[in-house]
């Protein structure tokens, strides 16, 4: 499928037989194999010799969303990073959000009790390296004993096998702590391990189902995490955005707004756009079995 000559665009068939010519005057010209056509058969000639791109240019996918690239974030042990953002398990009964500057803005126990501002900065002693601890499964990423899912297009939730943790609402932008919720069914409902809209068993199976990445965000399900554009707040939103609020907003200096209108800051993570055309995170999180040849020139872009 290609131009020609400016004028005649070609849809051709995988054993180079025409199908299709467009004119540039809207004319169509549909390949019949009875007649030959000396001037058909010239352009078809013309396409044929033309150089496909080498691998070295961009393609659509690149072209659309742009180049990808691995400092999206960051993983080590039992950890992940975003930008000037950590979220990982503390140990096997803590979960953190922790800035550069070592304060927690949350700190979730496996109780469902949240200690709010913090200064542990025990996530950034870590060294980037291979995600210890780190799986995915269908709408939830594991980190230690910790599951973040959307259960389901306007629920998500931090939670731990003994108990829910923290749940984050994103129809009305509201969260609510699972220590706060005198109906303990309607708790356990949003559990990423025993509840309702669980994955029991697709960790580390399924992959990263809706688990996609951009520049500074993970998106899982309808909900995205992710540090603004300009400023040093870590934001969660939803993707419908006709909702104009922001989850949540963690700042650096330990404080955490919720159910309030941020739409112009919400606006940048909820259009950033994700590297759908690129591996996948299960890909980036997976070590290589080689080293790869170093190239010491590209060829040209046949454009």
């Amino acid at each position: 499928m290609g131009d020609t000559d400016g004028h005649h665009f070609y849809l051709m068939s995988p054993r180079r037989h025409m199908i299709s010519l467009f004119l540039g005057d809207g004319g169509v010209n549909v390949y019949n194999p009875n007649i030959y056509h000396e001037g058909l058969h010239r352009l078809q000639q013309n396409l044929l010799r033309e150089r496909l791109a080498d691998w070295t240019c961009p393609d659509l996918g690149e072209l659309a969303h742009g180049a990808c690239t691995a400092s999206w974030g960051g993983w080590g042990d039992r950890f992940l990073q975003l930008g000037n953002w950590r979220l990982g398990a503390l140990d096997t009964g803590h979960f953190g959000i922790c800035h550069r500057n070592g304060i927690n803005a949350h700190m979730y126990r496996h109780d469902g009790t949240v200690f709010p501002a913090r200064n542990d900065p025990q996530l950034w002693r870590r060294p980037l390296g291979f995600p210890y601890g780190i799986t995915f499964g269908k709408d939830f990423i594991q980190i230690g004993s910790f599951r973040i899912m959307a259960g389901d297009k306007n629920h998500m939730s931090i939670s731990h096998p003994e108990f829910i943790g923290v749940n984050f609402r994103g129809h009305d932008a509201t969260m609510w702590l699972g220590k706060e919720t005198h109906d303990k069914a309607a708790s356990e409902k949003w559990s990423g391990w025993w509840g309702e809209h669980a994955n029991k068993d697709s960790a580390g199976r399924a992959g990263p189902t809706r688990v996609m990445y951009g520049d500074r965000v993970l998106q899982i399900g309808n909900f995205r995490i992710g540090q603004m554009d300009s400023g040093d707040d870590l934001l969660l939103t939803h993707v419908d955005g006709h909702l104009k609020h922001t989850v949540s907003r963690f700042t650096s200096s330990g404080q955490v707004h919720t159910n309030q209108d941020y739409n112009d800051f919400t606006r940048h993570v909820i259009y950033r756009p994700m590297q759908y055309h690129c591996s996948s995170l299960e890909d980036t999180s997976k070590p290589s079995p080689y080293q790869p040849t170093v190239v010491d020139s590209c060829p040209p872009c046949a454009l």
